[in-house]
């Protein structure tokens, strides 16, 4: 079934993992999805729960800035990934469909040489 690359990668801008999900790679979604909940955590509230200021969440400019940094780009990489992977599943998706079609003619092929009482080019090429 064919599914649409920009649709998977717009769903993954909105909500880590949802385009892996849509094209059925459920288990990546579901993961990126608890990469992002661990990332927005570490930056909200494990330094004030490892500082032993659970109450408080961390507004510290230095975690912050290194939970941003990590975070953008891991964002974009998924989101990238989530378009890339869903264009390499169509293009197998065509593959296998254009294989189909050339195994069903080459059968409709020899089947009408069967019916016209000839043989075919491999059983001759064999017997020669």
């Amino acid at each position: 079934m064919r599914r649409d690359p920009g649709l998977a990668a717009i769903a993954s801008f909105f909500v880590w993992g949802l385009g892996h999900t849509y094209h059925g790679r459920f288990w990546v979604g579901f993961g990126l999805a608890l990469l992002q909940a661990f990332l927005v955590w570490t930056m909200l509230a494990a330094p004030g729960f490892l500082l032993g200021l659970a109450e408080t969440p961390s507004w510290s400019p230095a975690v912050w800035l290194l939970g941003i940094l990590f975070y953008i780009p891991v964002w974009i990489a998924q989101v990238v990934a989530a378009f890339r992977s869903t264009e390499a599943a169509n293009r197998a998706d065509e593959d296998r469909v254009k294989e189909r079609r050339r195994q069903d003619a080459e059968l409709a092929r020899l089947a009408a040489e069967l019916r016209r009482g000839g043989t075919s080019t491999s059983q001759s090429r064999g017997s020669a």
